[in-house]
């Protein structure tokens, strides 16, 4: 999910030399184009990560969590409620 640290790890993954990430923001910047990224993190790989584990079965997977409590209160902070 969004603001649970998806941007920071995208980007530390990139630091790290796993290659491009791909990420939510980017959808409509390459709508139909494949470059290859190395991984993907947010939406809308949550909306299928089912899918990607089974077909990726040797893939690695991230699971990034956060304390409800600060979860929710970035999620105000942030779309402004």
């Amino acid at each position: 999910m969004f603001r649970t640290g998806t941007t920071s790890l995208k980007n530390a993954l990139e630091i790290l030399g796993i290659g491009k990430g791909y990420y939510e923001v980017m959808i409509n910047e390459h709508l139909g184009d494949h470059p290859g990224y190395s991984h993907a993190s947010a939406s809308p790989v949550l909306d299928f990560y089912r899918e990607l584990m089974k077909f990726y079965s040797k893939a690695k997977f991230i699971l990034t969590c956060r304390d409800e409590e600060k979860w929710h209160a970035s999620i105000v902070n942030t779309v402004n409620l």
